[in-house]
């Protein structure tokens, strides 16, 4: 199986390699606007991929309206939303959450703690690939400077590294684009604009 991860594309449009999954962990928008997700869901709806999957951002306000994110969801017909929920795809086991720790009081958010701690308690023991629009704390969750503040959650990564999915894929954190590999784990940061909101990055591939 061929997954194709990207992130925090904020309305922009790019390049998508073929593959069987293609994943989006979250930032499709601006602000969550109806325009903007109209073009942003209709664009993604449209690619070739056989199974698409996606998430919500701190940038899709309103979203967290669920009258509003039902009537939304009409422009992705050929695609799955995953909140706090999963699904399985020949064998092959996904779960995906759009929360991330407070931020400036942006959507999805929780606070650290407790709160962030129960919801990652949601994740399935048996999950392959999880999709988060925050980062775990210390896997590409700066700005892109080692020496900047990390926003990741302490408590994600605990829960992943009991989990122990084969793929953690996330974005949020533009400047922290990259992948690393750590206890059996591939952790993906796949955001796709740099911080001035420009194209900068490549989707990732994955073979499974």
């Amino acid at each position: 199986m061929r997954l194709v991860i990207i992130s925090d594309t904020h309305c922009t449009q790019p390049n998508v390699p073929d593959g069987d999954v293609l994943i989006h962990c979250g930032d499709f928008t601006f602000h969550g606007r109806a325009f903007e997700t109209k073009d942003s869901l209709e664009w993604f709806n449209s690619l070739p991929h056989k199974h698409k999957l996606f998430t919500a951002g701190n940038h899709e306000l309103g979203w967290e309206d669920e009258v509003k994110r039902n009537v939304y969801l009409d422009w992705a017909s050929k695609c799955t939303y995953l909140h706090a929920t999963g699904v399985e795809i020949d064998g092959v086991k996904f779960w995906g959450s759009p929360f991330q720790p407070d931020f400036m009081g942006w959507a999805f958010q929780l606070p650290r703690g407790n709160r962030l701690k129960e919801h990652w308690s949601l994740i399935p023991d048996d999950t392959d690939v999880l999709i988060t629009h925050g980062p775990p704390y210390g896997f590409g969750d700066t700005n892109g400077d080692p020496r900047d503040f990390r926003f990741g959650d302490k408590d994600l990564l605990a829960r992943v590294l009991e989990v122990k999915p084969d793929v953690h894929c996330y974005g949020h954190a533009h400047g922290g684009y990259g992948q690393w590999f750590f206890e059996g784990i591939h952790f993906i940061n796949a955001a796709l604009l740099n911080e001035s909101y420009m194209l900068a990055n490549q989707p990732v591939v994955v073979d499974l």
